[in-house]
């Protein structure tokens, strides 16, 4: 169940929302199956939106955000997935275009009641920027980089630093269009 709203208050914003109350039922309690919350049924917060600024006829800025419950890629535990992103793309001309953005994700698992596998709460930190030069409308050319530094935020557990990571990644791409 959501409410949304969509909006362009002036020619150069645009406006994209939508959230509202997330349903959800866990099996019961049994004497083989632990549920992963203490309450069955819970109402949690789905919400995302997206704001879209063309700041000049070569320049865009775009705000993205994303809450949401989802069941971790381990099956056992919920967690509370935000992300919030910003970019920006200027093109030059035609063919050139440079962009650059951040990004903040989190991981959030400490919603759950099964001990240690809920004591988990993460965050992505990613940086990236990017040209791009269409030679014509079949051959495309990217150049790229992107930064991704992964943090742990929860307390009070051992060897915190062991969850941190840094990954940079460059990349170079063609597309053939036919």
């Amino acid at each position: 169940m959501l409410l949304g709203v969509e909006a362009q208050p002036w020619k150069w914003l645009k406006i994209q929302a939508q959230g509202g109350p997330d349903f959800r039922s866990y099996e019961p309690d049994t004497a083989s199956h632990a549920s992963p919350l203490n309450s069955h049924h819970p109402v949690t917060y789905y919400g995302e939106s997206l704001v879209s600024a063309s700041l000049t006829s070569k320049d865009t800025l775009t705000f993205k955000y994303k809450q949401w419950q989802f069941v971790s890629s381990c099956g056992k535990v919920p967690y509370f997935d935000s992300s919030y992103d910003l970019s920006c793309v200027h093109k030059f001309n035609a063919q050139w275009s440079v962009d650059a953005g951040a990004k903040v994700l989190g991981a959030d698992y400490t919603c759950g009641n099964l001990g240690a596998s809920s004591l988990r709460n993460d965050y992505d930190f990613a940086f990236a920027v990017g040209a791009h030069y269409a030679l014509n409308s079949h051959v495309n050319f990217d150049l790229g980089y992107n930064a991704d530094l992964g943090r742990n935020e929860q307390d009070n557990i051992a060897n915190a630093q062991t969850r941190n990571f840094d990954r940079h990644m460059v990349t170079l791409g063609a597309l053939l269009k036919f």
